[in-house]
């Protein structure tokens, strides 16, 4: 791991990739739950948006495969998540309709968009995109490699865009693959949200180092609009993620380690602390009431 960490060092940005003002510190040191290596988010004085410092050369270490395993890590809440989503691209386009999926995961959503009657195609790398294909999905390396493939009708990026390296330059080529009335859909988490500005540091949705850029509403809508895009509606509201944030945040403000009732409940590589282990269980469950009416009074 300390190559790695020579690497992450290297990289460390000093000015805004949308407006390209000078990033401040904003919190003490977050912490990756999966590796214990600290890092900061500098967030732009101007447009908000936030950046995690150092960012690692090679992130591929930081993603394990348990982190695509689409229906072994959530089940029936994953396949209501991925409905939810669906309604929301048929509020914009009804099938037949070409549809690509940017940071496609494993591609469960695409699956459902599929048994819908969406022409579907995704974009993922390594893990992700092998156990995409898989499944039987038709999934590219990048963007970059579907130029000469007929326009999309929509294009959705679910939690995806805070991953890339450089969120401009994916979007201005998600326009560019657009059709002429097409529509991008994306969800990214909301770090202007009371549930951010409550826990801080100890953010749920943080999630660094994978999340390499931490957008609100303000940043989020004016890298969009650099990009040729046109905002149309906004949801602040997805029910499973709102509600476990607000559980997980708050216990990651009380106990040592960061996510950990998260990474039991979804399978992922979890430390062996059965004690404390009990004690989020038991604080979960007392959370969870005041976790809805936090989600509801704070959309």
């Amino acid at each position: 791991m300390s190559d790695n960490r020579s690497e992450t060092e290297a990289i460390t940005p000093e000015n805004c990739v949308s407006c390209g003002s000078t990033l401040a510190e904003r919190w003490a040191p977050v912490i990756d739950p999966q590796t214990r290596e600290s890092f900061r988010v500098l967030v732009c004085p101007r447009c908000g948006l936030g950046h995690t410092a150092p960012r690692p050369r090679d992130l591929d270490p930081y993603y394990g495969a348990e982190y695509y395993q689409d229906g072994k890590r959530h089940g029936f809440s994953e396949q209501f998540r991925f409905r939810q989503r669906l309604r929301h691209v048929q509020k914009e386009k009804q099938s037949p309709a070409r549809l690509l999926d940017l940071g496609c995961g494993s591609g469960g959503f695409l699956l459902v968009a599929a048994a819908a009657g969406f022409e579907v195609q995704g974009t993922d790398r390594g893990e992700a995109a092998a156990l995409a294909r898989s499944r039987g999905l038709n999934i590219s390396e990048s963007l970059q490699t579907l130029v000469d493939e007929p326009p999309f009708d929509v294009i959705t990026a679910w939690h995806s865009l805070e991953h890339f390296a450089d969120p401009t330059e994916e979007l201005r080529q998600a326009h560019r693959a657009l059709a002429p009335e097409g529509r991008l859909v994306l969800a990214v988490p909301d770090a202007g949200g009371w549930q951010a500005r409550v826990h801080g540091r100890f953010g749920f949705a943080l999630d660094v180092p994978r999340h390499l850029y931490h957008f609100d509403k303000h940043s989020l809508q004016q890298i969009l609009s650099e990009t040729g895009f046109t905002v149309e509606t906004v949801h602040h509201q997805e029910i499973e993620f709102d509600v476990f944030g607000w559980m997980q945040s708050t216990l990651n403000a009380l106990l040592p380690t960061p996510n950990l009732l998260f990474q039991r409940l979804t399978g992922k590589r979890a430390p062996d602390r059965p004690g404390e282990t009990a004690l989020s269980l038991l604080l979960g469950s007392l959370l969870f009431p005041f976790a809805v009416v936090a989600t509801l009074v704070s959309t």
